[in-house]
């Protein structure tokens, strides 16, 4: 069942109305885009609440438990409610900011439904639909999705730091990205390799041509704002579908899986090397964007069952290295 139906004009009509309009309105100059899908998660709390007695003009914990609770309920996924509640808990913070009564929504402390193991491609799996997105033409944007795709695979980057990349974040001198208030609100630097580096350059420039002067490295479909995460995931699950000539949901991967596969192809190169974890999993933590090296062990641990083992080494790598190395993906 799906989680919202497709919004085009988000009508806040609850008690917290006023607030969320100048909320998303804030949003969406800040970041010069739609902010279309944060907009729908508060939409759609906002309609849960309306007319009941949570509505009282107060964002609270009860009310946000009781959501989560719902959505539990429709069979949607973790992931999915954890966003969900990412956008609320943001939504929160601006109304604490503000000095308007309100809720900061405790993190790590969201109930878990049914646990959906993911489909995690293979390398040869993702080499081949790399190369039929290259063949085919998908359009003036989607062109350009091959190139995320790339990212995706070869970075760990999460989808939404892919799409909402600025041009100027890219530093194709210093062969970097640098990812800008990512998950705990932390920037971050992304090194890549001189060959997609040069792919990346390539694809800007073509880019360049169509929408002049973008901000957004991946433009949405008028060229404003940035390619959604919605838009991506739909032309991914249908390419995919194309390519590999399959309709099991089961055995399609979505584009988070993609930074899933990454960490396991990672570690498990690592394992089969006899590299030391001591030093390389708290950098591949850093890397990722992760808020400590439990996180990332946890992370792998949970997709990983039966795979090669790193929990031996865990406990000797909790302290960061104090100068972190820029060879820990390969010998």
């Amino acid at each position: 069942m799906k989680a919202e139906k497709k919004i085009t004009n988000c009508n806040y009509t609850s008690k917290l109305a006023i607030h969320l309009n100048n909320y998303v309105e804030l949003q969406r100059k800040k970041r010069d885009s739609t902010f279309n899908t944060q907009a729908r998660h508060l939409y759609c709390f906002d309609q849960f609440i309306t007319g009941t007695f949570l509505d009282n003009g107060v964002l609270t914990t009860e009310s946000i438990d009781l959501y989560i609770q719902e959505l539990h309920s429709r069979q949607v996924s973790d992931g999915y409610v954890f966003g969900v509640v990412s956008t609320i808990r943001k939504f929160g913070e601006y109304l604490l900011s503000q000095g308007i009564e309100g809720c900061l929504y405790p993190k790590g402390t969201i109930p878990k439904g049914h646990y959906k193991i993911p489909y995690l491609p293979t390398v040869k799996e993702m080499q081949k639909f790399t190369e039929y997105v290259d063949k085919n033409s998908f359009g003036m944007v989607c062109s350009s999705f091959s190139m995320v795709f790339r990212l995706l695979c070869l970075t760990g980057m999460r989808i939404g730091e892919v799409l909402e990349l600025k041009r100027d974040d890219i530093s194709f001198e210093e062969n970097t990205i640098t990812v800008r208030e990512g998950k705990q609100n932390k920037d971050r630097i992304v090194v890549l390799n001189n060959e997609l580096t040069t792919m990346l350059k390539n694809c800007d420039e073509k880019l360049q041509k169509d929408f002049v002067n973008r901000d957004y490295m991946f433009p949405g479909k008028n060229g404003r704002g940035c390619t959604s995460t919605i838009y991506f995931g739909q032309w991914f699950k249908s390419a995919w579908k194309k390519c590999f000539n399959v309709d099991n949901p089961r055995i399609i991967p979505t584009p988070h899986s993609i930074r899933h596969a990454y960490v396991i192809n990672i570690i498990n190169l690592w394992s089969k090397k006899g590299i030391d974890f001591k030093s390389r999993l708290p950098v591949l933590s850093r890397y990722l964007g992760h808020s400590s090296v439990e996180d990332t062990y946890y992370y792998y641990h949970q997709l990983a069952d039966g795979m090669y083992a790193i929990e031996k080494f865990v406990k000797s790598a909790k302290a960061m290295p104090k100068e972190l190395q820029d060879v820990f993906i390969s010998e």
